[in-house]
């Protein structure tokens, strides 16, 4: 039920939403001061994009 009540624009934002999730995971304070090699971004954003592709609710956002 709470899918009705989401905002429809989600999916516009969903790649993004990756990157920062994985930018975020070294820890906020890290992240801002320090930032984070490009290639570690990458491997961080594939792993989360990889478990996010198993959720059957996202998987049928994304085909409609």
């Amino acid at each position: 039920m709470l899918a009705y009540y989401r905002n429809a624009l989600n999916f516009v934002f969903f790649n993004e939403s990756i990157i920062v999730c994985a930018l975020l995971s070294k820890g906020l304070d890290v992240a801002w001061r320090e930032g984070m090699e490009l290639e570690e971004l990458f491997n961080r954003s594939c792993y989360l994009s990889e478990l996010l592709k198993r959720e059957e609710v996202i998987e049928k956002r994304l085909i409609q």
